[in-house]
């Protein structure tokens, strides 16, 4: 890559992370996996700390995906655990959110019902409209699971709002999972 020829280290790992993000997108995880993977080595390599958040970001998301929960959860904890060290609250939310969705996935649903929760405040302070609404389409999803359909509506709804809002072509999904649990 032109960061590479730079010498821009930095840079390398966010092109990494980058094609990661792509070829996950494309469902090419095993080549996901690798670009995460060597994002990651070359983030510590460097002490580039926020690389390091975003290659095990990605690193979960990929593992989730391909139902390797474990190493999914390993790799989010460990990515909340450095963004909280350096309160880096965007990466937090996300980590947060990408381990609710782990636990859902998995039937822990108090467990995804907490992390949801913590992403839905983080996302309030922050103001990050977006965040909030993921994390409103978490819960709804965890009340969905576990036979709540009214409070999954609500979420839903409350969601529905703020993607509209936003303009988030998204909302389409929320409309039609709301409409599911109206019919």
């Amino acid at each position: 890559t032109l960061a590479r020829c730079l010498g821009d280290r930095p840079g390398e790992v966010l092109a990494l992370r980058g094609l990661g993000e792509v070829e996950r997108s494309v469902g090419e995880y095993g080549q996901a996996r690798e670009y995460h993977t060597q994002a990651l080595t070359l983030a510590r390599q460097f002490s580039y700390r926020f690389g390091e958040v975003l290659a095990l970001r990605g690193l979960g998301y990929v593992e989730r995906l391909v139902g390797e929960h474990r190493e999914a959860r390993e790799y989010y904890t460990q990515a909340l655990t450095l963004a909280r060290q350096l309160g880096y609250r965007f990466g937090e939310l996300t980590a947060l959110r990408g381990l609710g969705e782990v636990e859902r996935s998995v039937g822990e649903f108090g467990e995804a019902c907490e992390y949801y929760t913590q992403v839905l405040v983080l996302a309030r302070q922050l103001a990050d409209r977006r965040g909030e609404a993921e994390a409103l389409w978490g819960l709804g999803h965890v009340a969905s699971d576990t036979a709540e359909r009214p409070r999954a509506a609500e979420l839903w709804r409350s969601a529905l709002e703020i993607y509209e809002e936003l303009g988030v072509p998204f909302a389409e999904t929320v409309r039609a999972a709301i409409c599911q649990l109206d019919c």
